[in-house]
């Protein structure tokens, strides 16, 4: 992806993930800010990456499941 690459839209592959991690995020009862400040990030990367705007990076995404008790890999290896 260009440095200059600004999305027009949330992309929708991101923005279901983002929509998980949300529910999961308001089951624990957990806000941004409170989810920000332990992955060691800020608010709006945290919205962004809820909303579908910016992904996280695989070690962030790793973190966030972890932080969030998921699976960052919910389907077993092999099973497709």
């Amino acid at each position: 992806m260009p440095d200059n690459f600004v999305r027009k839209q949330p992309d929708p592959t991101l923005l279901a993930l983002g929509t998980l991690m949300r529910k999961r995020r308001k089951k624990l009862n957990l806000d941004q800010i409170e989810v920000a400040q332990k992955l060691g990030r800020n608010q709006v990367t945290i919205n962004n990456w809820e909303t579908g705007w910016t992904s996280p990076s695989f070690l962030d995404a790793m973190a966030w499941c972890q932080l969030l008790r998921m699976d960052l890999w919910p389907v077993e290896p092999g099973s497709f």
